[in-house]
């Protein structure tokens, strides 16, 4: 799968009402932390189905290809996949100073979005330059299937499908 893997941190108002009540300050509520982006989770999702099908010794057939930044939350992430025993050896490391991407959320006392921002311009930077083979990634682990979020835009997406025949079988 090729895509998006990304830290999501949600800040939830506790008492403050609703969004439209909310004034520029801060209120009490809790924040949590969570790995999401859609490829992420889809290759979350595929590892989980596909588990009685491997063990330590043989790895998931599922492999998340997908940039992270040299920071924390790049750490926060590989830890994380490992953690859910995820493949990490798709993940790599643009070169350039790019940051993981990362989606913050402020929702309000009933699961209202608030605002957010997303940070997540690594992932159509990186998946496009010269940091991923994607050829020869395609003819080394030789898939079944190839799975990319289809939030990478079309010019992205047209890379990984140059040279693949979608009628044949292995």
């Amino acid at each position: 799968m090729f895509g998006a893997a990304a830290v999501d941190i949600t800040s939830q108002t506790q008492s403050a009402g609703a969004a439209s009540e909310l004034a520029a300050t801060t209120y009490p509520g809790r924040v949590s932390i969570t790995l999401g982006g859609v490829a992420r989770n889809m290759a979350e999702t595929a590892t989980r189905i596909l588990s009685p099908l491997h063990t330590r010794s043989t790895p998931s057939p599922v492999k998340l290809v997908s940039p992270h930044g040299d920071d924390d939350f790049g750490i926060l992430l590989r830890t994380g996949l490992e953690h859910a025993g995820m493949r990490t050896d798709g993940l790599f490391v643009p070169s350039g100073n790019h940051r993981t991407a990362v989606c913050s959320l402020m929702i309000d006392d009933f699961g209202d979005l608030i605002s957010g921002v997303a940070d997540m311009d690594i992932g159509k930077a990186a998946l496009t330059s010269t940091s991923v083979d994607v050829n020869s990634l395609l003819e080394l682990e030789a898939p079944r299937f190839v799975v990319f979020d289809g939030n990478i835009g079309q010019a992205q997406a047209s890379q990984f499908t140059v040279g693949l025949n979608p009628f044949s079988t292995p």
